[in-house]
């Protein structure tokens, strides 16, 4: 599979899971939050062990795999605020909206400059071979959870 589809599929199926949460009840918001941490855990390691380090390679896709780590940062520090609070806490709405608001812009800046510059400086056959590599990577790291 592409690895830019590969990303796109993964952040639509995230978008997919906040909605799901944003409209449940708070007795299913714990179970559907850790499922989607789980999916976003996968993705992120994911990245940083088969992306991030084939963009640093190319000097002209490294600083976007820069500011995509920082990105993690913000989303991880937001998961653990949010995973502290009882949910229902009046404030964990509150921070469920932040967390959700480090997802999307971290998934729209991907979508937006990174993908376009992946496509741009790629081959199909390049885009593959990552795709494959993370599928794996993918498959390998959700039998260990």
């Amino acid at each position: 599979m592409d690895a830019v589809k590969f990303l796109e599929e993964d952040h639509l199926a995230t978008q997919t899971a906040m909605e799901q949460i944003a409209l449940s009840q708070p007795t299913h918001r714990k179970e559907l939050f850790k499922a989607l941490r789980r999916g976003v855990e996968v993705h992120d390691t994911v990245e940083k062990n088969i992306l991030y380090p084939w963009m640093l390679s190319n000097p002209k896709t490294a600083a976007l795999a820069h500011w995509n780590v920082q990105s993690h940062l913000l989303v991880d520090k937001a998961m653990d605020r949010l995973e502290a609070l009882p949910v229902e806490d009046k404030g964990w709405t509150v921070a469920f909206n932040e967390l959700r608001v480090h997802l999307l812009k971290h998934a729209q800046n991907e979508d937006v400059s990174v993908f376009k510059k992946i496509t741009e400086l790629s081959t199909g056959e390049e885009r593959n071979t990552i795709g494959h590599k993370m599928t794996t990577e993918r498959e390998r790291l959700l039998k260990s959870y």
